[in-house]
């Protein structure tokens, strides 16, 4: 009997962000002033995200509380109410938020001490992103996610099990937009900079390091639909090439 097929990559992150909503679908909408007379939102922007169906909201709706969430605007109950939607716009609108700041708001809830479902529903989210992230499926780069992860305390092991799966040329536009964006530290030190967790780190420079990585990216440039595509993978190239050793 032949097994059947492996859910694809678009369909398993459907899942996940199924899963999230149903695990946080507990918690109800946040009534009440939550916010800090310091945290420079009205009462009208704060009923404006509360009145309308969680689903409906758009990044732009959800920006400020995105960037506010936790440290001036409500607690973790109320971060959990809106996290589905703020993570699944995370990576299906494009430029309504630092990306990474969301992410951020976990940590600052402390979210790993949640309940293990709840962190296991977060965990898979991000887990069935990377394929589809670096295939160029996503609306969020390697970049963003990445640093959103090492900022949250999430491991990156499973990005790196997906750039091994990935097709070559967008999973290297996305590593090599990464590379030229950490440049000054890869060229100062070798490695990533501070910001990046150290297990952040010790995965990034494996794949960055790998003879396979270089291989690849050398074929995206051959393969790249234009030339400026081609252009920031061979900056990507000339970079590692100048890369100290780790100091």
């Amino acid at each position: 009997m032949t097994p059947p097929a492996s859910p694809s990559p678009v369909a398993s992150m459907a899942a996940a962000v199924e899963r999230l909503y149903t695990v946080f679908g507990r918690y109800v909408r946040p009534r009440g002033e939550t916010y800090s007379p310091y945290a420079n939102v009205t009462a009208a922007e704060v009923g404006a995200i509360r009145e309308r169906p969680l689903r409906d909201l758009s990044g732009r709706d959800l920006a400020k509380y995105a960037m506010r969430a936790i440290t001036t605007w409500g607690d973790a109950d109320e971060l959990r109410y809106y996290l589905p939607r703020l993570l699944e716009l995370l990576v299906t609108e494009r430029g309504w938020v630092d990306k990474a700041t969301v992410m951020l708001n976990l940590s600052t809830a402390a979210w790993r001490a949640w309940p293990g479902s709840e962190q296991e529903a977060i965990e898979a989210f991000v887990r069935a992103a990377w394929l589809p992230l670096l295939a160029g499926e996503m609306k969020v780069s390697l970049a963003e996610l990445a640093l959103g992860c090492s900022l949250a305390d999430i491991s990156l092991k499973p990005m790196e099990e997906a750039w091994c799966a990935a097709p070559d040329v967008p999973s290297s536009l996305q590593l090599a937009d990464l590379i030229t964006l950490e440049r000054d530290e890869l060229l100062a030190g070798g490695t990533f900079g501070t910001r990046w967790s150290p297990e952040a780190r010790r995965v990034l420079e494996r794949v960055v390091k790998c003879p396979e990585t270089r291989a690849r990216m050398e074929r995206a440039c051959l393969l790249a639909a234009d030339a400026d595509a081609a252009r920031l993978v061979s900056d990507a190239i000339e970079i590692l090439e100048m890369m100290p050793e780790a100091i």
